[in-house]
């Protein structure tokens, strides 16, 4: 389980493009895979329809022959082909094919060519047994060798094997390509998000022209980025505020404490002074309070306080 978890946060771990890689990479695995066996058994099965053709075409060319005479001779080999005429009853070889003097089929497949056409298949060879209408009665055995068959067989896996990993190799590197360039919209306006920090106001992402998710990603970041200017331009003119409505209290306190401390002031007139500045202090705590009201108002965090009140006409 833990295992398993280390995997999942291991790939987790990867860049976007090298996961995306990676699950591409295994989606054409499936796929070539898939294709390959599909390939080779079509192959196989084109293979095996042409030998029972060329099987039943001999087995057509030998049965007159074989209807025709009783004494049937050898026929030639040609192409890997053999033939043998069985007698049905003792299984004992009429005529072959040089070579091929011994039965090839056993007790129990002779019974069964009695009753009609079947293939057999031995490990090198495939053979079609048939009965034959003559008198006496025979069972006709053409055969063909599985060598050429099993020959191709082995070369197209063999290439399979080579050539399928190649393939593999190049589309990955080309859909990799792909993705690169169907990512560098996402890291230009990465490259352009880091430099807008240092930017003139009003700088946007470059937005891609064509209409999908990239496009509706930088139209949602410039979106951001013009209610960061205009909170940015609300923070500014706040504190401009700010600063001019504190210069003016600042200014009187100033003025207030050096006269007090530049001249000889009888008792009154210091205390006039000092409720001067004690006013001046009360205003400067108001003026604090209205813009702490006034930045958690900006910032939307301002509580409400909801009450009816009476309104006379």
């Amino acid at each position: 389980m833990s295992s398993a978890r280390t995997d999942r946060w291991s790939l987790r771990r990867l860049p976007f493009r090298a996961r995306l890689t990676l699950a591409f990479a295994g989606l054409m695995i499936l796929l070539f895979g898939g294709l390959a066996l599909l390939l080779h058994a079509r192959f196989e099965a084109g293979l095996d329809q042409s030998i029972n053709r060329s099987l039943r075409t001999h087995a057509g060319d030998l049965a007159p022959l074989v209807r025709g005479h009783q004494q049937l001779p050898a026929p030639a080999a040609t192409d890997g082909a053999f033939a043998q005429v069985l007698d049905p009853g003792s299984g004992q070889v009429r005529v072959a094919t040089p070579g091929y003097a011994k039965s090839l089929l056993t007790a129990a497949e002779l019974r069964r060519a009695t009753r009609g056409a079947h293939f057999i298949d031995t490990p090198h060879a495939r053979l079609l047994a048939e009965p034959v209408a003559t008198a006496p009665p025979a069972v006709l055995v053409v055969g063909a060798s599985l060598a050429q068959r099993n020959g191709a067989l082995t070369t197209l896996s063999e290439l399979l094997f080579i050539g399928g990993p190649a393939l593999l190799i190049l589309t990955c590197l080309i859909g990799y390509g792909l993705m690169d360039r169907a990512l560098a919209p996402v890291k230009t306006m990465s490259e352009r998000a880091a430099s807008i920090c240092g930017a003139p106001d009003g700088a946007r992402l470059p937005v891609p022209e064509a209409h999908d998710e990239l496009r509706r990603l930088g139209e949602t970041m410039n979106d951001m980025l013009c209610r960061l200017d205009d909170a940015l331009a609300r923070e500014r003119a706040f504190v401009a505020d700010a600063g001019h409505e504190l210069r003016t209290p600042l200014a009187i306190l100033k003025l207030e404490l050096e006269f007090a401390l530049s001249t000889d002031s009888t008792r009154e007139e210091l205390q006039e002074r000092l409720r001067s500045v004690a006013e001046e202090v009360d205003r400067l705590n108001r003026l604090a309070q209205d813009l702490l009201v006034i930045a958690r108002a900006e910032q939307g965090r301002l509580p409400l306080e909801k009450r009816w009140i009476d309104v006379e006409p």
